[in-house]
C-alpha cells in the first residue's frame, strides 16, 4: 500500500517543493477477479431461448425447460428441473424418462471405444499400481457400469453383460471382459466425442466404503488375453519359480496375418515348479493326510493357504478376532481372521516398505478357504464375513539417534547412509527378498545400538530415542508389535544428529 502527502506546510514547516513529492499513482493490477450475479426468469422462449451444459472432453448438453417425464407410478408427465451449472456428483444411469440419480459418487472413469461393434464381446486389461491404495483398511466402493446411447443417454449396464472380472472390481491387476448391448450407439450424442462408442464405469460410495480403497489406475488397453504355458515339448521351466519379466513374449508360435502385434505388458503369474519325488511331495502328502481338506485347525488354514497360493510367502490365522469393525477386537467369538505376507521373489511390483497384497487377492484367497472351512463361516451377518483375509498392520518405528562420527568423515553423507542402515536393520526385507516380514518379531533397543556401534564409520553414540507411528513418547527398551497381526517395519527417514 502506498502512501501520498498532500502538499501542504504545517505551521512551523516550509512548505514541500515538488521535488519532495512521491511519484505519481501507478495503474493497480490484481491477481484474481471474482463475479457474481443472480439471474431470474419466468418463462423460457422453446423457439428462442436455448441452455447448454459444457462438459469436460469438450462436450457439451442442450437442456430445455421444457423437457418433461412420466413418473414411475404413471400419471401426466412434469417439467424436469435443472439447476445452472450441471452436477457431475448427481449421475443419471437410468433413461430419460425414468431419472435415477445416485448420490455418494466419488470416482468416474470413461472408455471411449473405436471400431467397436454392438453386440461383440471386447477384453480390457486393467493395469493398478499394487500397494498405492490411501485407506487401504476401507472397503472398496461398488461399481456401476453403464454405456451411451444415442442423443446423450446413459443406460445401466446390466450384470450379465459382464462376463469375466479378473480385477475384482478395478483392485488388482486383471481382465474384464464385457458383452457389448445392441443399442450402444454414438447417433447424436454430443456429451463425449461421436466418434467413439462409450463405456463408463461409476465408483459409488458409503459410509464403509470409500474409493481411497482402490488402487491407482497405471493403463487400460483392449484385446487382452490370458495365456497359459503349456510343458509338452521338453522345455526347460527354469523361469516358473520367479516369472517371467514384462516384454519377453513378443510374438506367436505360429504367426497369423490377423494378429499385427503381440505384447506382454506385465510379468507372468501363478508359476510354479514341477513337484519332485522327494521332500516336496512327501511334505504335501503328509499335510494332506492331517487336514483331509478341511479347514478345523488354525494349522489347516494356513497350509491350504499355502499350498494353493505359491505368492503367499506367510500365513498366520487369528481365531476369535475381527479387524474389519470398528473398533477391531481381538475377542470375537466365531470370526477367523488369516493375515497373509505376499513373497516379494514373486511380487515385483509390491511396495517394499509396506508389503500387501490387492483385495482381489484377498478376495481369492477367502474364497477358496470358504470351500473347505466350517459352513457357519460362509453365512455373513450384514457386512461382516465370519472369514477374514487381511493385510498385516504395519507399525512404523522411527530412531532419533546423537551419534559421532569418525574424523574427517562427510557428516552430510554419513547421516544419510546411517538413516538407510536403520531401516534396513529394522525392516530386513528392504533390502534382501529372501528375509520376509516376520510376525510377532521384537526388536530391542539394545540390538539397534549394538548395531550402530559396530558400523565402521561410527565413534560413539550419545543418545537414542524409538517412536512408533508419530508418538511423541518414546518406546520401552522391548518394542513388541500392538496387534496379532502387527509387524514392526520401519518409517522412510529416520532423525540423525551429527555431534
Amino acid at each position: 500500500m502506498a502512501v501520498f502527502k498532500a502538499p501542504t506546510a504545517l505551521p512551523g514547516l516550509a512548505a514541500a517543493t515538488d521535488s519532495d513529492l512521491p511519484n505519481p499513482p501507478y495503474t493497480p493490477t490484481f491477481n484474481s477477479l471474482n463475479l457474481d450475479y443472480i439471474s431470474s426468469d419466468q418463462e423460457m422462449e422453446p423457439e428462442i431461448d436455448e441452455f447448454y451444459y459444457m462438459h469436460p472432453f469438450d462436450g457439451f448438453e442442450k437442456k430445455s425447460h421444457f423437457e418433461k417425464f412420466v413418473p414411475t407410478g404413471g400419471g401426466a408427465s412434469v417439467p424436469r428441473a435443472f439447476s445452472l451449472f450441471n452436477d457431475f456428483t448427481e449421475f443419471n444411469t437410468g433413461t430419460k424418462d425414468v431419472p435415477n440419480i445416485i448420490t455418494g459418487i466419488d470416482g468416474h472413469l470413461f472408455i471411449g471405444l473405436d471400431g467397436l461393434k454392438a453386440e461383440s464381446n471386447i477384453s480390457l486389461l486393467v493395469q493398478t499400481s499394487e500397494g498405492s491404495e490411501k485407506n487401504a483398511d476401507k472397503d472398496i466402493p461398488l461399481l456401476q457400469w453403464s454405456y451411451l446411447r444415442k442423443h446423450n443417454d446413459w443406460a445401466a449396464l446390466p450384470p450379465l453383460n459382464i462376463l469375466l472380472d479378473s480385477s475384482h472390481s478395478f483392485t488388482r491387476s486383471g481382465a474384464v471382459q464385457i458383452a457389448i448391448p445392441v443399442d450402444i450407439s454414438s447417433e447424436g450424442n454430443t456429451i463425449l466425442s461421436p466418434k467413439l462408442l462409450w463405456l463408463h464405469v461409476m465408483a459409488v460410495e458409503s459410509v464403509s466404503r470409500s474409493a481411497a480403497a482402490l488402487p491407482d489406475l497405471l493403463n487400460l488397453r483392449t484385446q487382452v488375453i490370458e495365456a497359459s504355458l503349456r510343458l509338452d515339448k521338453g522345455l526347460e521351466p527354469i523361469h516358473l519359480a520367479a516369472g517371467q519379466p514384462a516384454s519377453t513374449i513378443s510374438k506367436l508360435e505360429i504367426s497369423r496375418s490377423s494378429v499385427k502385434k503381440i505384447e506382454q505388458p506385465a510379468p507372468t503369474f501363478w508359476g510354479r515348479e514341477a513337484e519332485t519325488a522327494g521332500l516336496f511331495f512327501y511334505q504335501r502328502i503328509s499335510e494332506r493326510l492331517r487336514h483331509r481338506d478341511r479347514a478345523i485347525t488354525a494349522w489347516d488354514y494356513e497350509h491350504l493357504l499355502l499350498a494353493k497360493f505359491a505368492d503367499v510367502a506367510t500365513a498366520k490365522c487369528i481365531n476369535h478376532t475381527q479387524y474389519k469393525i470398528v473398533p477391531a477386537t481381538e475377542l470375537a467369538p466365531g470370526f477367523v481372521t488369516i493375515a497373509v505376507i505376499p513373497d516379494l521373489r514373486k511380487r515385483a511390483g509390491t511396495s517394499l516398505d509396506n508389503p500387501r497384497f490387492p483385495k482381489g487377492d484377498l478376495d481369492e484367497i477367502r474364497d477358496y478357504l470358504n470351500l473347505h472351512a466350517n459352513l457357519f463361516l460362509n453365512e455373513p451377518i450384514g457386512d461382516h464375513k465370519f472369514l477374514q483375509v487381511v493385510n498385516p498392520q504395519y507399525e512404523h518405528l522411527k530412531v532419533d539417534i546423537s551419534v559421532q562420527f569418525k574424523p574427517r568423515l562427510d557428516k552430510a553423507f554419513y547421516k544419510m547412509k546411517l538413516s538407510e542402515d536403520l531401516r534396513n536393520f529394522i525392516a530386513p526385507w528392504l533390502g534382501n527378498p529372501d528375509a520376509a516380514p516376520e510376525f510377532g518379531r521384537i526388536l530391542r533397543e539394545s540390538a539397534i545400538e549394538r548395531f550402530v556401534e559396530d558400523l565402521h564409520y561410527i565413534d560413539f553414540i550419545q543418545s537414542i530415542a524409538i517412536y512408533k507411528d508419530g508418538s511423541l513418547n518414546p518406546l520401552p527398551k522391548i518394542i513388541r508389535p500392538d496387534a496379532a497381526h502387527g509387524i514392526l517395519t520401519t518409517v522412510p527417514q529416520h532423525t540423525v544428529t551429527a555431534l
